[in-house]
């Protein structure tokens, strides 16, 4: 498939400034109660005072947003990223990425650490009782990664009952999984690099992943291989998390999605995550 990025370039590298996130956010952060709704032009006007775009993030999910291996300055790209710059430019001003724990992001995006979420981040009714969502940009395939060393004795979800599961904390893999794997123990991890680390440690025998986040590790680590078999094909989507209200913001958000999907450039940014996690 050609890219088609701009000028001659085949992925872009963003220079906005990455700020690691390591607070614990307390329950009186948020300064109220979850989910609570602020003014429709809230979001739009304090971007725009603050002169930046403020976007949280979990930066250990490969396409959606991960670290350059190798890269002096650490960076964070990936397919949301390059939505996130979009969205940035189209406002006008400086992108800010804020790298958090996956388990904690909802809590800072309450408490105004953050202007929005692009997380790979699915819209579960029990999501949208805390924040709004914008339109699914992107729809991916459930799998689970396993050591290629097991593929014989494990060639089927079915071959996981009785076994141990990796998953993300406070991730939709985690509400689905046993549905998917009946009569599996399930392992929670807060990161996806710390469930990695139990799969070839061999404390857990698979992971329940978004098939191209799977992919992406397969090839950067030796020894792994997804199964398929057996799985629901019924696609999740990703979408965008702003503060309950922020209407304007979302109706922004919205169109510049609209946007890129008619121009075909969300599958491009897919593509050029993928060259660049291989790396």
């Amino acid at each position: 498939m050609e890219k088609k990025r701009g000028s001659a370039f085949i992925f872009r590298v963003f220079t906005a400034t990455i700020a690691v996130g390591l607070m614990v956010v307390m329950a009186a952060c948020g300064g109220g109660e979850a989910g609570k709704a602020v003014s429709p032009a809230d979001g739009l006007e304090s971007i725009v005072k603050a002169g930046k775009l403020v976007v949280g993030t979990s930066a250990d999910y490969p396409p959606y947003e991960f670290r350059m291996a190798g890269d002096e300055d650490g960076r964070i790209v990936g397919l949301d990223m390059d939505i996130a710059q979009d969205i940035a430019d189209a406002l006008d001003v400086p992108l800010e990425i804020r790298d958090l724990r996956f388990s904690e992001l909802f809590n800072h995006l309450e408490a105004g650490d953050v202007d929005m979420i692009i997380a790979g981040l699915t819209p579960t009714e029990a999501r949208r009782k805390l924040v709004d969502f914008s339109e699914i940009y992107y729809q991916a395939f459930q799998t689970v990664l396993i050591r290629a060393a097991d593929g014989e004795t494990i060639s089927t979800i079915g071959d996981l009952r009785g076994k141990r599961v990796g998953v993300q904390a406070n991730s939709i893999q985690q509400d689905m999984a046993p549905t998917m794997i009946v009569g599996a123990e399930f392992v929670p991890a807060d990161t996806i690099l710390e469930m990695l680390k139990m799969l070839e440690a061999g404390d857990v025998d698979g992971l329940v992943l978004e098939k191209p986040v799977a992919e992406a590790f397969q090839a950067r680590r030796p020894g792994l291989e997804s199964i398929e078999a057996g799985i629901d094909a019924n696609r999740l989507g990703s979408a965008i998390a702003v503060r309950k209200g922020n209407t304007h913001l979302l109706d922004k958000v919205n169109s510049i999605i609209l946007r890129l999907k008619r121009q075909n450039r969300i599958i491009n940014y897919v593509e050029d995550a993928k060259v660049l996690a291989n790396k």
